[in-house]
């Protein structure tokens, strides 16, 4: 075969190998097209209003302060769309919203249902004058409840909120082996801490009442942990047997400590007030 031939069947087999080529490009761009109206016309049909209708609220959850009524009224409101439209983020907002929520999952039950979960808020301390702390440290809002009476005092500056709590578990899990409650811990913007302590021990705190017995410690802003250790050898030592008596107990000395005694009564004529130890 001439070279003039073989250059013949060479263009003949790209000619074929083009054709074929387009012929491909016009099929897949033909499949896509008509995929693209289906999947258009079964969007449409998937997102109209009146199509896969939501008729159902599953709530799920231990709801000791959440109205589940309020809390699926909330729910309902923040339902707009259908099955496939709604917003689930939307309504994940709506209700941690809500008092005493601290976390919600919200997911799509098919065909006509949205799922709830809730888990509610677990205050672990008062802040301030009228918030509180949860179990991370956060600083919440909630309606008063009386359960929360007697949880422990934590005043600061909001960012540290989270430190505090966590000094407030550490040393209360020292003080109780000393029958010693922290009823408020107290932290300056210059980092200076106060506590305010209670005995809890029944035999010795038997011949008093509640605020009688409590007692600040003053741990000032460097070395407090020391500060704290220092104290409770001399709480060990002799300061237990002065309780209803005990005032305040400054440790912001080198060595050493103040104490400071409550007044006594008027028809007393023994008026110490410090004792330096």
């Amino acid at each position: 075969m001439t070279q003039r031939a073989l250059a013949r069947r060479e263009r003949e087999r790209r000619s074929v190998r083009r054709l074929r080529f387009r012929r491909s490009t016009l099929l897949v761009t033909a499949t896509l097209l008509a995929a693209t109206s289906v999947a258009a016309v079964v969007a449409d049909r998937l997102f109209v209003p009146s199509a896969f209708q939501l008729d159902q609220v599953r709530l799920e959850g231990t709801f000791e302060h959440v109205d589940p009524k309020q809390l699926r009224s909330r729910v309902v409101t923040a339902m707009e769309g259908n099955f496939f439209a709604v917003d689930l983020e939307y309504v994940e907002r709506a209700v941690l919203g809500m008092d005493w929520v601290y976390s919600a999952t919200i997911r799509r039950v098919w065909p006509d249902s949205i799922h709830v979960r809730v888990r509610e808020q677990h205050p672990v301390a008062r802040w301030g004058r009228d918030n509180w702390l949860n179990v991370d440290g956060d600083v919440i809002t909630l309606t008063a409840s009386s359960d929360l009476k007697d949880l422990v005092q934590l005043d600061g500056p909001s960012k540290l909120s989270r430190v505090m709590l966590e000094r407030y578990r550490k040393w209360q899990a020292l003080l109780a082996g000393w029958s010693l409650k922290i009823q408020r811990a107290a932290l300056t913007q210059r980092h200076a801490w106060t506590l305010t302590l209670l005995p809890t021990d029944a035999a010795e705190t038997a011949p008093f009442n509640g605020k009688d017995l409590e007692f600040e410690v003053l741990l000032g802003n460097r070395h407090v942990e020391s500060r704290l250790r220092r104290f409770l050898d001399s709480y060990h030592s002799s300061l237990y047997t002065q309780l209803g008596a005990l005032s305040r107990i400054d440790l912001r000395y080198p060595n050493g400590l103040a104490v400071s005694r409550r007044p006594e009564p008027k028809s007393e004529k023994n008026s110490d007030a410090d004792i330096e130890t």
